[in-house]
Order: C-alpha cells, then sequence, then structure tokens
C-alpha cells in the first residue's frame, strides 16, 4: 500500500512515517507539510491512501480532500483529529474518508488501522474485479452456464426477487483505457453529487462498454432524465458516448438485458446525442424504407469517369440528401454508404483511375460501417469524395480546358480503336494542333498518353486476377493479344503474365 502523509507539525509528520517503515511493509511516497503541498503531491503520486491532519496554514486537510474530490480524484484517506474537530471532520466522510484518529497518535493502534483499511481495500478490489469477470463470462458463455453465472452475480450485489435495479450502458466512441477509467471517474463523482446510493460500475469488453448498475431503485425514480441532465453532458467533456438504458427486473436474464441495451446503439445514429436511449423512446421513432439508389451511383461514376469534379459534387450531395439524411433506419444507411463506396472501389482498382485512391476507399468504406452517427458517415464520404478530385487534379497537371475535354473522352472510349482524329474532332480543334497541345501541357503526345492509359486500367485488371490476358486486352482496346504483350513488356519490362505471376507471389509471400 503507497501513502502519503500530509501533517504540518514536522515531530508527528516524522513519527508517522517512522512507525510505518518500521512496523509495516507499506511504502511512504512522500510527506508535505500543509494541504496545498499535499494537492500536488497526491496528483503527482496517486496513492492508496492518505492520512492528513485537518488544521494546517495555508489550506487544511478537508479542503484538500474536497479539491481531490471536485477533480474527481479517487482517493482513500485517513484524517488525524483533535476531540473539537471530530464533529467538524464526520462531515468529510463524502471526500474519501475512511477513518479518524484522535490525537495524541497511539502508534500501535494506527497501524492497526492500517491493515484494518488494507484489508478493506482489497476485498473492495476483489469483489468489484469478480462481478466483473463473472460479467464478461457471462456474456460469452453459452445459456447453461450463463444462467449459473447470472445466479452468482445476484449473490454477489444481494439482489434479491422485488430488487429494481436500473441498468446504464455507456459506450464512448474512444477506446483508449486512459479514457475508461476516467469515465469512471466522472461517473462516480457525478452520482455521488446527486446523492446517488448504491451504484457499481464496471468496464466491460469495448463491444459494450461501460455498465452502471444501480441496486435498490424507488418505482418512481427517474434516473434516466438525471442521466440526461446532469452525466451525460460530463461524459462529453472528455470523450463523445452513446448511453442506453432499461430497468431490470428478474422477469428477465441480466444478460438478455445487457445485449438488448448494447442493441439500442445502433440507434444513437438517428437520435440526438443528449438522449439516453430505452426501448419505449426507440418505439416512438418512424423510419421509411430505403431503395439503393442505383441511378445516383450510375451518374456518379459517370462524373468519375469524364472528371467532371462539378457533377462529382452534385451526385454526391444527392446521395447525402437521399440517403445519409433520411428517416431511413441506421443499418440501411450504414449499408448502402458502404456500398456506394465499394462501388466506387470496384471500379477504380478495375480501370485504374487513381493510384493509392483504392486502400484509402476501402479503409474508409470499413469505417462507415462503425459510424456512431450520421456526421461521423458523411465525414468519411467527404473523404472519398475529395481523394477522387484531388487524384483527378493530381493526375493530370493541367487546367487547358481542351486537355482535359480531351482526357475525359479517352477515360471514357478507351476500349474503343479511338484516334487523335476522332478526339480532335470531339474537342473542336486540328489533330495536329492537339498533338502539339499534349506534348505542351502534360510533356507527352496524345499515342503515348492513351497507350500509358490502356496499360495502366490493364495493369489493375491483373492485379484483380478475375481476368485472362485476352480478356484484358479486349477490353482495353487491343484486338490482338499478341500487340497488347508485346506494349506492355515494353512500358512495364514484363510481360502480363510475368506481372501476374509476381503480384500472385507478393500477395501470398507479403
Amino acid at each position: 500500500m503507497r501513502i502519503v502523509i500530509v501533517e504540518d507539525e514536522p515531530q508527528i509528520r516524522d513519527g508517522l512515517e517512522k512507525a510505518i517503515k518500521c512496523y509495516t511493509t507499506y511504502e511512504v511516497v512522500g510527506t508535505a507539510s500543509n494541504g496545498e503541498k499535499g494537492l500536488a503531491l497526491v496528483k503527482q503520486e496517486n496513492p492508496d491512501l492518505i492520512i492528513t491532519d485537518i488544521r494546517m496554514p495555508h489550506m487544511d486537510g478537508l479542503e484538500m480532500l474536497k479539491y481531490l474530490y471536485d477533480e474527481t480524484v479517487k482517493v482513500n484517506a485517513i484524517i488525524l483529529t483533535g476531540f473539537s474537530e471530530f464533529a467538524y471532520a464526520q462531515a468529510a466522510i463524502r471526500y474519501g474518508v475512511l477513518e479518524y484518529l484522535l490525537k495524541p497518535i497511539d502508534m500501535m493502534k494506527m497501524v492497526e488501522v492500517l491493515k484494518q483499511i488494507e484489508m478493506r481495500l482489497m476485498q473492495y478490489k476483489k469483489e468489484i474485479v469478480s462481478v466483473q469477470q463473472l460479467l464478461l463470462n457471462m456474456m460469452i458463455s453459452d445459456d447453461a452456464k450463463a444462467i449459473e453465472l447470472e445466479e452468482q452475480i445476484k449473490e454477489r450485489l444481494s439482489l434479491k426477487c422485488t430488487t429494481l435495479v436500473d441498468l446504464f450502458l455507456i459506450k464512448p466512441t474512444r477506446i483508449e483505457r486512459e479514457i475508461y477509467d476516467e469515465l469512471i471517474q466522472i461517473l462516480s463523482h457525478k452520482l455521488e453529487l446527486q446523492f446517488v446510493d448504491n451504484y457499481q460500475i464496471y468496464k466491460l469488453s469495448n463491444e459494450y462498454g461501460i455498465l452502471v448498475c444501480i441496486i435498490d431503485v424507488h418505482p418512481n425514480q427517474n434516473l434516466k432524465r438525471l442521466f440526461e441532465s446532469k452525466i451525460l453532458p460530463n461524459l462529453y467533456t472528455l470523450a463523445s458516448c452513446s448511453i442506453t438504458y432499461c430497468r431490470y427486473t428478474q422477469e428477465y436474464s441480466l444478460r438478455e438485458c445487457i445485449i438488448d441495451l448494447k442493441q439500442l446503439f445502433q440507434y444513437t445514429f438517428s437520435c440526438e446525442t443528449t438522449k439516453v436511449l430505452n426501448k419505449e423512446y426507440i418505439s416512438q421513432l418512424n423510419f421509411e424504407s430505403l431503395k439503393y439508389p442505383r441511378d445516383i451511383e450510375n451518374n456518379l461514376k459517370g462524373a468519375i469517369y469524364s472528371r467532371d469534379e462539378e457533377k462529382i459534387k452534385k451526385y454526391y450531395n444527392q446521395f447525402v440528401e437521399t440517403i445519409i439524411y433520411s428517416r431511413g433506419k441506421p443499418e440501411e444507411i450504414k449499408e448502402y454508404t458502404a456500398k456506394m463506396a465499394y462501388k466506387l472501389y470496384g471500379m477504380i482498382q478495375e480501370y485504374g483511375l487513381g493510384g493509392q485512391l483504392e486502400f484509402s476507399i476501402q479503409y474508409l468504406s470499413k469505417m462507415m460501417l462503425d459510424s456512431n452517427n450520421k456526421q461521423e458517415l458523411v465525414k468519411y464520404l467527404d473523404k472519398i469524395k475529395i481523394l477522387l478530385i484531388e487524384s483527378e487534379r493530381k493526375e493530370v497537371e493541367t487546367e487547358n480546358f481542351i486537355i482535359l475535354r480531351a482526357i475525359g473522352l479517352i477515360r471514357r472510349y478507351y476500349q474503343d480503336d479511338l484516334t487523335l482524329a476522332q478526339v480532335a474532332d470531339e474537342v473542336g480543334v486540328t489533330p495536329e494542333y492537339l498533338s502539339k497541345l499534349f506534348v505542351k501541357e502534360i510533356n507527352i503526345n496524345f499515342v503515348s498518353f492513351l497507350r500509358n492509359f490502356r496499360i495502366s486500367v490493364a495493369k489493375r485488371m491483373l492485379d484483380s486476377n478475375k481476368y485472362k490476358v485476352f480478356e484484358i486486352a479486349e477490353q482495353v482496346g487491343f484486338r490482338d493479344v499478341k500487340y497488347f504483350n508485346k506494349v506492355f513488356k515494353s512500358v512495364c519490362g514484363v510481360s502480363p503474365l510475368e506481372y501476374k505471376k509476381r503480384n500472385v507471389r507478393k500477395n501470398i509471400c507479403p
């Protein structure tokens, strides 16, 4: 047990430290001569126990404990007090005071008190860990084992048939251990400030979050409203959180209640962030049936093919309004948004329209399915839109309208027998002028650009491992597979088959 001593009288302070070192195995990690210094020391050392006097200069012991309490620093304390201060000291019980020692201090009695406190703290930790572990095991066990574990949990928590228990499941968007620890501290502090008694807080898996059990509540007590008005806003100062709620009675199994609470999290996607969700609230929500907007998908693909930035934005905004900000069910909205992203990913992968873009879209699509709210979903889709627009700008560093139109035609018709004369006619210039313009603007002639683009698409198709070489040759505009092999090797240094074999080996042995 790690101990901090805060006492202004040097003789008592040194005597306490010597007695602890002499008669126990506990560690005195620091001493302070007043509450102000003690406050800094406790924050620095995070001890298991504080031994503090009441009357001290600058800041007394109770004021120090109150500061720690207000800052949600969990402490256990022994107060050193005289007879005249005893009633005053009793007021500090809410600040973590476990025992009082009357002056003058009987050192052997103090040693006994320290041992008793150590036993209490160990027992408390053991009980908490045990119930927490039982809960974790219950959630992953089969039905028969879960029933057995639930009975053990009820016994540990002294739950009777008539006991009402309010359950709150809290899931932060961030899963770092430090976040969970701080959220639990804030929860404990705020519940005590609201005079909520007989509560237990357990950290479950990241899939479930933090479980708050408030035992033996009054039937008319509205703890849901308390969490919405007093608890949730304070948790939000640390991390965005979703909270679900139910009142547990022994008509249902505890595991079913916790699973129900977890399933309610999906509806936070469509609800106000200030709400604590329960089944009653969800039943009042009206959802409409959605249909996947294939027309928007096709229009967006066409805009990407032709690299039309304005149309990309237009169809993107159409999708956001039609699907994401609809009154559809959360699972449908996320599924259709991820589906749109995967469709774009598939197109880009097959036709080679954007370097490292595929990995980014794949990653963002996965994040979409895990989105906690519509704003997050729009954020991820917005990143894909920006990637699509930026990839086009980086790929062709020119603002010349004629060249951009010509490249748009190449992207759209590269599978055909496309010629310089055809493209020049479409953009309204002579073939000679267009040829010179290509070299001037992007430092490559028309024929080489078309060839490189076709080979780039072919490489993507080879990477997908879905097509035979002759199929790829035909789909990228080569009618003679032998000529395709020759051009591919001149650009890539290896034949299409050799390129495909290397890619397979790379995937097997990364």
